[in-house]
């Protein structure tokens, strides 16, 4: 019986675990992928979230005063 695509909606991560547990119990020999897939596809998210949050803060640390000897 395959894993119901319904729990996607709920969590995508769940989805993704229950479909590869799934296929790893039909024996499937490309059972990781979809999962394997999904945490490569996060990883990049995260990098490139990271890469301009941080763009985007050095102009605005730039600008703010320098307050190094102001006691």
């Amino acid at each position: 019986r395959p894993f119901p695509w319904a729990w996607a909606l709920l969590n995508v991560w769940v989805y993704l675990i229950g479909r590869t547990v799934v296929l790893r119990r039909r024996g499937a020999p490309d059972a990781l992928p979809p999962l394997v897939v999904g945490i490569a596809g996060y990883l990049v998210a995260v990098v490139v979230s990271f890469s301009v949050v941080a763009s985007a803060l050095v102009p605005v640390f730039a600008e703010l005063p320098d307050r190094t000897g102001a006691f």
